[in-house]
């Protein structure tokens, strides 16, 4: 079992001292910003493709190709996926890890008003999980599942912060290929290309040409992945080999899991796994992770 040191910050790799519960002013602060962050970025999040003109190095869809919505903002709309995994193939293979904005808030409110006993709201909203969670935070930090709550609003934040803004050129991703059973290494970029894009109006449909991502290809083994379909299945394979090179496992090489894939192993809800490892006073590893086992031993001595 891990446990937090005694008056550290179980935030940020260099050790540093808690000031309020398990957290230091800084990082306390920190997470009431991305909570204020989330609400914020989400009334400005859209699902409408926009048509603006692109140029640069930069992941995106085919113009030819371009889905009548980001998917990725769907996700993040839709209230079911409180872990970001999507629930049937298509949604998984689009969203990867993308965060629900009111599944997450909302698995996490729940929690607090289970643990401290408060009412329900007849209507669930963004604007009214992340107040209670906001109001509630001087409890919340004293938890021993904060680095794991901390960790969600952080990345949810973060991913909304990056579906609003504008980034920098940079690689599509890193290529997940293998070669003589040694990885690739290499960036996966797309060029710009001109390509047709056909435009509604009122009273006709006009095809015109601009520039948009094109192939995304790699720069040292020369893998292309050209449709959408083709990306998905990139950023999928990114995805997932970045979650297990990040995980923790055990001792004897058992790789551990998280809260959400608990529920899923077990066929319970993820609040249940949760109030069972707080009761337990077993914390996450790495802010996410915990061992199996543990649960299954605090089940045998409750």
């Amino acid at each position: 079992m891990s446990e937090y040191e005694t008056g550290r910050c179980v935030v940020g790799s260099k050790a540093h001292s808690a000031d309020v519960g398990y957290l230091c002013t800084h990082h306390l602060d920190r997470l009431a910003a991305n909570l204020r962050t989330v609400e914020e970025q989400a009334a400005l999040l859209t699902a409408v493709p926009s048509f603006q003109q692109r140029t640069g190095n930069r992941g995106g869809s085919l113009a030819s190709h371009r889905a009548p919505a980001r998917l990725e903002v769907l996700v993040h709309n839709d209230p079911r996926h409180g872990t970001g995994r999507s629930e049937d193939d298509d949604d998984a293979l689009a969203a990867g890890e993308t965060l629900s904005i009111l599944g997450t808030l909302g698995s996490w409110a729940r929690l607090v008003r289970e643990e401290r006993q408060l009412s329900a709201p007849a209507t669930v909203t963004i604007s009214g999980e992340r107040d209670l969670l906001s109001r509630n935070l001087s409890w919340i930090v004293a938890q021993d599942w904060i680095d794991e709550f901390e960790h969600d609003i952080r990345s949810l934040a973060g991913q909304l912060r990056a579906q609003n803004g504008t980034t920098a050129d940079r690689p599509f991703s890193t290529c997940p290929r293998t070669i003589d059973d040694y990885p690739c290494g290499g960036n996966v970029w797309t060029r710009d290309e001109m390509q047709p894009v056909w435009r509604r109006y009122p009273d006709r449909c006009s095809r015109t040409w601009e520039q948009a991502p094109g192939a995304a290809v790699c720069d040292t083994c020369g893998a292309v992945w050209a449709t959408e379909a083709d990306k998905a299945r990139l950023r999928k394979m990114v995805d997932d080999a970045a979650t297990e090179a990040e995980r923790p496992r055990t001792e004897d090489g058992r790789p551990m899991r998280t809260a959400a894939e608990l529920a899923s192993d077990l066929g319970v809800s993820v609040n249940a796994v949760r109030l069972r490892l707080s009761k337990a006073r077993l914390r996450a590893v790495n802010g996410s992770y915990y061992d199996p086992e543990w649960l299954r031993r605090a089940d045998v001595a409750s």
